[in-house]
């Protein structure tokens, strides 16, 4: 009877402190959000944890990793709805064009990517971004080098030429009871009133400090706006982040973090906060926009 060894937890744990930064960057660009990336990173590690122990055998670690992810992030675009672009396999054995260069690649920003198929997509993640070899992006997607190169290719040829032609999207309209929430939180946090804010939390409020921990529950989540209260220089503006309504979190004049605030009936039912991913702000088309003088219910143009 074949025995199974389970491999340490304390190598699975090295793997995504080493692996975790790289991890969210592939995930944000692969479904075109940094905030439905985290939820792909989570669903990741989820779904590795639990094969981890049973593993006898692992020749990349890393590959295996990555291929979690390119399939979690496949996965999450369909449960979204969202179609791929069909790939293209002609014309296969090809050279590889010059690589993305890094103002390309901010200018660029996510929604180009999306338009690519999920392989060239995933290609030039890995190497343009991540700055991993053919072969070892070859072993990540179970492809071929050459097939690497073509996606490659058509990737940036493709990407290159799309980036003329994206129009700005459509501008974000937000309901006077989303205005007045985004307002009110604000204020409440400039004016250090955290008892006032967590007077807003409801029973069973859900605080993702994202990429450290979850917590649940009134108790578990109070003691987060106390580490806030220390920190000196902070104001929050509201804004928006890849086109979603949020909050920018300033410190020296800069954007040092963004939040997400969800409500019901009046109360905070979640807070997905960003501090511990700063990845994300380079990735992130993040704006502010003022509630404040903003026409009731209309759009605001950012």
């Amino acid at each position: 009877m074949l025995q199974i060894h389970p491999r340490p937890q304390t190598d699975f744990d090295r793997l995504v402190r080493d692996l975790r930064p790289r991890l969210y960057t592939f995930c944000a660009r692969m479904v075109g959000s940094v905030v439905e990336g985290e939820d792909v990173v989570q669903d990741t590690l989820l779904k590795a944890l639990q094969a981890w122990p049973g593993i006898e055998r692992l020749d990349s670690p890393e590959a295996w990793m990555f291929r979690i992810a390119r399939n979690a992030a496949l996965d999450a675009l369909k449960r979204g709805g969202r179609t791929e672009p069909l790939e293209d396999h002609e014309h296969l054995a090809v050279e590889t064009t010059d690589a993305l260069s890094q103002r390309e690649l901010t200018e660029f920003g996510l929604r180009p990517f999306m338009k690519l198929s999920a392989a060239q997509r995933a290609c030039l993640i890995l190497l343009d971004v991540l700055g991993y070899t053919l072969a070892e992006i070859a072993a990540m997607l179970d492809m071929s080098v050459p097939a690497v190169k073509a996606a490659l290719h058509r990737g940036r040829t493709k990407l290159r030429a799309l980036a003329a032609t994206l129009e700005e999207p459509a501008p974000l309209v937000l309901s006077a009871e989303e205005r007045a929430h985004l307002a009110r939180y604000v204020a409440l946090f400039n004016a250090r009133d955290f008892d006032a804010v967590r007077a807003l939390l409801a029973d069973d409020v859900r605080l993702d400090l994202m990429g450290e921990f979850t917590r649940h529950g009134r108790a578990g989540v109070e003691p987060y706006f106390g580490n806030y209260s220390r920190l000196l220089g902070w104001h929050l503006v509201p804004g928006t982040i890849d086109g979603q309504p949020g909050l920018l979190s300033y410190r020296d004049g800069a954007i040092a973090n963004f939040i997400f605030i969800s409500w019901r009936d009046g109360r905070i039912t979640r807070i997905r906060d960003f501090f511990h991913c700063p990845v994300a702000r380079g990735m992130a088309d993040a704006r502010p926009l003022e509630v404040a003088s903003l026409p009731e219910g209309g759009a605001i143009q950012i």
